[in-house]
């Protein structure tokens, strides 16, 4: 008669392995929570950079058709107040039916109690007619502003810089960019 072996793990082989893959399960279960926790704060950080850019490239292409008319235009294309913490920027839309009409677009900028506003279609920045554009649960703005950087040759160019502060994390954001008033 032929005996067969069997063969396989005896039952302290296996216990020691279940011993060892539960204590490996609890310090994965401990460690989740903060890596979920870390990923959190790096996705709402990453939401507020990009929040902070959009509202930069937002007033860069209005700042970029400040002053585009269809031959002269009569009204100032640029206000620069406050230290450039607010701006009027004013041009002309094309489908616009004269110059002598004095119809041109109007839209305001401004850093009010920690967002940042937009004025659409007025000529003077008072009244209460601003509208938030950023998000006060996202993010505080601290600094809002537009500088002139006149050059020899070439259109001036206009700095917009932004800061704004993360709710949840404190984190401060700053931008910086750089557009071309190619109408001014």
């Amino acid at each position: 008669m032929i005996q067969l072996r069997q063969q396989g793990f005896t039952l302290i082989e296996v216990l020691v392995a279940l011993a060892l893959s539960s204590v490996l399960l609890l310090g994965t279960m401990r460690l989740f929570p903060v890596l979920q926790r870390n990923i959190l704060h790096e996705y709402q950080s990453a939401c507020v950079r990009e929040s902070v850019w959009q509202l930069a490239h937002r007033i860069g292409k209005h700042l970029q058709r400040a002053g585009y008319c269809r031959g002269v235009c009569a009204a100032p294309a640029l206000q620069i107040e406050q230290g450039g913490s607010r701006v009027l920027i004013q041009w002309q839309a094309p489908e616009s039916r004269s110059l002598a009409s004095g119809e041109y677009e109007q839209t305001g900028y401004r850093l009010h109690q920690g967002s940042l506003q937009i004025l659409k279609g007025r000529k003077e920045f008072t009244g209460e007619l601003w509208e938030k554009i950023s998000d006060p649960e996202l993010m505080t703005l601290t600094h809002f502003s537009v500088t002139p950087l006149l050059r020899k040759v070439g259109p001036p160019l206009l700095v917009i810089s932004l800061t704004a502060r993360q709710k949840q994390t404190s984190l401060l954001i700053r931008v910086r960019h750089i557009v071309r008033g190619e109408n001014l």
